[in-house]
């Protein structure tokens, strides 16, 4: 390597968008705080937002999720109204990507629930979904709706099995039972045209 190439590489790994970018930590008035018993079980998210809530998956009957508008930060009361429509524990949820206050979520009882709350936020707890979708035949351990159709949902089970549903006619569209092993991760791409999914054996399946 010539003394010039070396010197262009080197001012080539020198530079770069993000070199002089730097975090501090957010006010204490601009923070959510004291969340009481937060859930960090299985594959799927424990937290997740939109442009406008934030949801957080908390320990208790029912699988509750604490949701919580963005814009009003501050301390979590001790009892926090929660989305609480299961009989077990929730290993996911998601926004709907079109709807600001639709939430789906995916739990232990082999249960999907849609749930629609207050866009003012939770006044109180909501244990009754709007919808409930029924087929699988173990926990479901990952949910995503698809990120350009308004009602359509995946979820993935350890049953084996990848099921896509339309909320809106609270029905199964389709199912994918060619996973080896139990899903550990799985995501629509960015125009919802494809499904990614992993297992524990160790394969990755598009859909």
């Amino acid at each position: 390597m010539t003394e010039s190439s070396a010197s262009s590489k080197d001012t080539t790994q020198r530079s770069g968008k993000y070199r002089h970018l730097f975090g501090e930590n957010a006010k204490p008035e601009l923070c959510f705080e004291e969340i009481k018993n937060p859930s960090a079980t299985g594959e799927g998210n424990f937290v997740k937002a939109n442009g406008k809530f934030f949801g957080v998956g908390k320990v208790g009957g029912g699988g509750p999720v604490y949701v919580r508008r963005l814009d009003r930060p501050g301390r979590f009361p001790p009892n926090a109204p929660t989305v609480s429509v299961h009989k077990g524990a929730v290993f996911d949820f998601d926004f709907h990507p079109f709807i600001d206050n639709l939430i789906a979520t995916g739990s232990d009882d082999t249960h999907v629930c849609i749930s629609k709350f207050p866009m003012g936020g939770l006044k109180k707890t909501i244990t009754e979904a709007e919808v409930r979708l029924q087929g699988h035949g173990k926990k479901v351990a990952l949910l995503e709706f698809n990120p350009s159709a308004n009602a359509i949902l995946a979820t993935g089970s350890f049953d084996r099995t990848i099921r896509v549903w339309n909320i809106e006619t609270a029905s199964s569209v389709c199912t994918f039972d060619g996973l080896g092993d139990n899903i550990y991760s799985m995501s629509w791409n960015s125009d919802g045209s494809l499904i990614a999914a992993t297992a524990k054996d160790k394969k990755t399946t598009s859909i």
